[in-house]
């Protein structure tokens, strides 16, 4: 009777699971674009530099649909955008209650532990990652990333060395071994391996990132060479006309540099970094007029971009046009007040103006 009775309570509890997971999936199917939209809501907001609607939106989704969130792979992509650490720690550790035969919540909380800094979490998760899932190429590329930013790249390429035997044909593997070449400053070795995986998988970051060995050998005019042959075959890649740029730089020839980005400005209008990038052969030929009409131009397009806004803030501060200054730090506070070092400098801007009070007043808001 008691095996009988142990039969009764088994099978009761598998129809409660069975109902259970059948009204999940019903849940699934009645939300799942309501839940996928809001992601690629927060998605576009963050990507457009709208943080405090990206963090709404999260918020709304995370108190709306707890249960579903586990299932959406770009849940977590938002946590770590928004570095909602605890938010991306709770996802992956319920998902993977949910799923413990899938790698995926286990690679999520290696990612979260070295984006928070933490890398000897990273290094042990990595490790339990490799142990459970070897076919899993993050447990290798994070413990290497963890290792690298130690400075322990010779380790780093000892962790890679197994994954690359056993994953011969991930990109991601082969890539992360030539930054090691990188990062020792081995730009031969750098140079080959990422001949080796422009010839293998053919993704245009091979071509930049050999340009770029190429430019730190000297050998500028096949860097430039290179470059060229692609720009048209693969002319919406913004790293091949970036490091067109940066050869010029290298060089010293920052006309070249500045007619390069503006070149690049011209091509990818929206893109905010080719303005941030392009100050640094302007301001080298202490072309401080152009630079902010430059920034001006980029604000505009880029809706007022939070990283725009401020380096716009800091030319006028930096030439101590302080009466400037504080306007463009008023204006970083408007736009974007969760900015709050636009407080501490436009305070600073207030005391250089002599208006004190107002200084503290904006210091203890």
């Amino acid at each position: 009777m008691a095996l009988i009775g142990q039969i009764s309570e088994w099978f009761q509890r598998w129809r409660a699971m069975r109902a259970l997971r059948s009204i999940d999936h019903r849940l699934a199917q009645d939300h799942y674009w309501d839940v996928r939209n809001l992601l690629a809501e927060a998605r576009t907001s963050f990507e457009s530099g709208n943080l405090r609607r990206a963090n709404e939106i999260w918020e709304k989704v995370k108190k709306s649909y707890p249960d579903l969130l586990p299932l959406f792979g770009p849940a977590l992509e938002i946590c770590l955008s928004l570095r909602n650490y605890d938010d991306a720690e709770a996802l992956m550790t319920r998902g993977l209650a949910m799923n413990p035969r899938h790698p995926h919540c286990m690679e999520g909380l290696a990612r979260i532990a070295y984006e928070r800094g933490d890398t000897s979490l990273a290094l042990e998760r990595c490790a339990s990652l490799r142990k459970a899932f070897p076919g899993s190429a993050i447990g290798y590329v994070i413990a290497a990333a963890a290792l690298a930013a130690l400075d322990r790249v010779e380790e780093a390429e000892a962790i890679l060395a197994p994954g690359l035997r056993a994953l011969p044909e991930n990109d991601a593997l082969c890539v992360k071994y030539a930054q090691m070449a990188e990062q020792k400053g081995d730009w031969n070795a750098a140079l080959q391996r990422w001949r080796d995986i422009d010839v293998r998988f053919h993704h245009i970051i091979a071509v930049s990132s050999q340009a770029r060995a190429l430019k730190e050998l000297g050998r500028y005019d096949e860097a430039d060479a290179l470059l060229e042959g692609v720009k048209h075959r693969s002319g919406n890649d913004t790293s091949i006309w970036a490091e067109s740029a940066r050869i010029r730089e290298h060089q010293g020839d920052w006309a070249g540099a500045s007619e390069r980005w503006a070149g690049f400005r011209k091509r990818f209008p929206l893109e905010p970094f080719g303005y941030v990038w392009s100050l640094v052969p302007l301001l080298a030929l202490n072309q401080q007029a152009e630079a902010d009409q430059m920034l001006r131009d980029g604000i505009y397009v880029t809706t007022e971009n939070p990283r725009l806004m401020v380096e716009y803030a800091w030319l006028a501060q930096k030439r101590q046009d302080w009466s400037e200054a504080e306007q463009r730090w008023a204006a970083v506070r408007a736009h974007h007040p969760e900015l709050r070092d636009a407080i501490e400098q436009g305070a600073v801007a207030l005391d250089q103006l002599g208006r004190a009070e107002e200084a503290a007043q904006l210091r203890a808001s």
